[in-house]
């Protein structure tokens, strides 16, 4: 059984009841808080710049546009002071990744300057759970860790059946919260965590860990980590006729591209292009292929999202950083949720969405 995500058509993602307001001709900039020199980052800024172009091709009055961070800026917190300091600059899609959105929360709150010039900050794809109630001005369109690895555990023991399961988890914030997460949902369904076992990043030995799971047989590995140590692990574990079912983190996605060679690793989800069944869907898949002649990945489509929610809030009167803060903060409370090419937006107290669809995904598939 497979867990399944609803797509939702580009051209209506509004917020019911709110009609946009303020078309006054300005232009309006949205900042993209990535490094851009990252080569996986171009997956954001594309679904960014493709929101962009939808938010001009409505012709609201108001011209939308992506503002990429300096050059001279270097790191997550340049990034931030630099789009904090630009007065043009209504808000942010990003940062992209967890570690990257904790160090430049402060910034984006403007906690030194006493909030005079704080922004929002909405970030695609930062998952950790330390992120939860961070920031009043830090909002994510994607599910955090915890509600990823309670729907992996729900997974595991419901539609492969399995109950003996081991960990192997990156030793940060993120592998740790995650490894936690999926041990109490895992546990309350009646499996059985055999061995968590922690390792650092950009590990160049799996040998061990391959060992160590080849001597006590789990049915299924855990992984919350990198694409390139899964890489390493899956590997290793091949090397020794060692094929126990394993299933990643949303970061795997990026063995796509690899998919001959891992084929069948599976992994958490927030979108699948390759399996857009209604119009809708099928209409972002379409319009993104058409612009940049690739499939659109999960990144894309959450980037995408981010940007459309943040400018569908600048034109809900005028356009000023508070407005768009306060706006994005009543989504799901007192306004309604937002529609998205990724599922329904709901924000709660803590900026976190709720009730977002998770796909547990297979490589090559």
């Amino acid at each position: 059984m497979r867990l399944r995500i609803v797509f939702l058509a580009i051209p209506t993602f509004v917020v019911s009841g709110c009609a946009p307001r303020g078309h006054d001709g300005s232009t309006i900039r949205i900042g993209i808080a990535a490094d851009l020199k990252r080569p996986n980052m171009q997956t954001v800024l594309r679904g960014a710049q493709l929101a962009i172009d939808q938010l001009n091709s409505e012709g609201a009055g108001n011209r939308f546009e992506l503002a990429k961070p300096p050059e001279k800026a270097t790191g997550a917190v340049d990034i931030a002071a630099a789009f904090r300091d630009d007065p043009s600059v209504v808000a942010v899609v990003g940062p992209a990744d967890s570690r990257s959105s904790r160090e430049a929360a402060p910034i984006y709150s403007d906690e030194d300057g006493g909030g005079q010039h704080a922004l929002a900050a909405v970030s695609p794809t930062s998952t950790s759970i330390s992120l939860t109630g961070l920031s009043s001005w830090l909002f994510r369109v994607c599910p955090s860790d915890a509600a990823s690895s309670r729907a992996a555990a729900r997974y595991v023991l419901d539609s492969l059946g399995l109950k003996r399961a081991s960990i192997m988890y990156r030793n940060d914030s993120y592998g740790r919260g995650w490894s936690a997460a999926f041990t109490e949902a895992f546990s309350a369904g009646g499996g059985i965590v055999l061995e968590k076992n922690p390792h650092f990043a950009d590990m160049n030995d799996w040998r061990a860990y391959a060992g160590i799971i080849k001597l006590t047989s789990p049915q299924i590995v855990l992984f919350p980590g990198s694409p390139a140590d899964l890489a390493g692990f899956v590997r290793s574990l091949r090397a020794i006729n060692a094929d126990t079912p394993i299933l990643g983190g949303d970061a795997i996605s990026e063995l796509e591209a690899q998919a001959r060679e891992f084929a069948g690793v599976r992994y958490v989800a927030f979108f699948q292009s390759s399996r857009a069944e209604s119009p809708a869907a099928k209409a972002f898949v379409a319009a993104f292929m058409k612009k940049y002649g690739v499939m659109p990945e999960q990144r894309s489509a959450l980037a995408y999202d981010a940007t459309m929610l943040i400018g569908r809030a600048a034109l809900d009167g005028n356009p000023t950083r508070a407005s768009v803060r306060d706006y994005l903060a009543s989504i799901g409370s007192s306004r309604d949720a937002a529609n998205g090419v990724t599922g329904r937006i709901a924000f709660d107290p803590q900026h976190d969405v709720v009730d977002k669809p998770i796909v547990i995904a297979t490589v090559g598939k």
